[in-house]
Order: C-alpha cells, then structure tokens, then sequence
C-alpha cells in the first residue's frame, strides 16, 4: 500500500482522527521520498 491508498483508506474510514494511521500515513511518505532527501534532512 503507498501512501495515496494509505490516505484514501483513511479518508474512506473516516480516520482522521487516528493519530497512529496519521503517523503511518507520514513514515510511507517519508520512505518513498528518501531517495530525493539529503542525510540530514531524512533524519
């Protein structure tokens, strides 16, 4: 699952108010923009 299906879960759940599928939500978009971020900008 990326992170747009991620958030379409969410958003079809109505799970916004979830703080742990929120944190899910930002560590799959972290994960797939690693490539692009520098050493000290990922950590």
């Amino acid at each position: 699952m990326d992170s747009k299906e991620l958030a379409q879960y969410i958003e079809a759940t109505n799970s916004i108010t979830k703080p742990w599928l929120l944190v899910q939500l930002r560590l799959k978009k972290l994960q797939e923009r690693r490539a692009t971020l520098t050493d000290d900008v990922y950590l």
